[in-house]
């Protein structure tokens, strides 16, 4: 990305991945006491987010089908990981921003492994492991990764325990001496990378300039916090009554990103 007026660029990537959802089996509780052992087997749901293993699977390991459209008025990518997940960024005339749209669905589970579908945005910004979102539509909020602001925290889950919820917006930027040199005065700028959302979602910085958005979910066990079902959307609904399974393939869903390359502060 580049914004020409300012004198920025910035390299990014876009990955999609998935986190899967750990079911609450296969833990030994046999000298747990009754308190531990709901916690060793809490499974993921609709409340809880707990994925089976800290790094995230690809979508697809191998080259990624990419088709470019170019226009009069608009620049189209299409990024295509699987018949069921792809990206279509815009890029329009004299615009300063950057339209991504996902569409996703049905997620597959029929290999009984329920999914956290999630994008992955890599930078070169040296953002020191900090993001900062928006609380709820309002300040802004920052975020360091395995920290927290008033005690001194361990995180069982590192994964999870660096998810925070984003309802409008979330960006990263170059941390003090980060920058690169630009703009008019050939001064190191400090560089900004801001995701405005159109729901509200997951995000994460787990590693320096990465942003990770929490896209979809498609789970098929119940995390016993109350819902009594499986966070597990399909096309048929639910048959109320009767063995209340699910009925029809899962659903299709598409949503939007719009990444602004910016400078730090301004």
């Amino acid at each position: 990305m580049a914004r020409k007026d300012r004198g920025l660029a910035m390299n990014v990537s876009q990955e999609l991945v998935y986190y899967r959802s750990f079911n609450g089996t296969g833990i030994d509780t046999d000298n747990m006491d009754e308190e531990t052992r709901r916690g060793a087997t809490q499974a993921g749901g609709a409340y809880i987010f707990r994925p089976t293993d800290e790094a995230p699977v690809p979508l697809n390991p191998g080259p990624v089908e990419l088709n470019v459209v170019y226009g009069d008025l608009v620049t189209e990518i299409h990024q295509s990981w699987s018949p069921w997940a792809s990206l279509t960024s815009r890029l329009y005339r004299d615009a300063r921003v950057l339209e991504v749209e996902w569409e996703l669905g049905p997620v597959p589970v029929d290999d009984g492994v329920g999914k956290e579908v999630v994008l992955r945005l890599g930078s070169d910004l040296r953002s020191e492991g900090t993001l900062w979102t928006d609380a709820n539509g309002r300040e802004f909020q920052e975020r360091k990764l395995n920290h927290r602001a008033t005690w001194n925290v361990s995180l069982d889950e590192p994964v999870a325990g660096n998810y925070y919820p984003a309802t409008i917006a979330a960006y990263l930027e170059d941390g003090e001496g980060g920058g690169k040199e630009g703009g008019k005065e050939g001064k190191a700028l400090r560089r900004q990378l801001s995701v405005v959302l159109d729901r509200s979602e997951g995000v994460a910085s787990l590693a320096s300039g990465q942003l990770d958005l929490l896209l979809q979910r498609r789970l098929l066990f119940d995390d016993r916090r109350g819902v009594n079902e499986p966070l597990n959307e399909t096309v048929g609904g639910i048959e109320h009554g009767g063995d209340w399974a699910r009925r029809g393939e899962g659903v299709r869903v598409r949503g939007k990103h719009t990444l602004m390359l910016g400078a730090a502060g301004r």
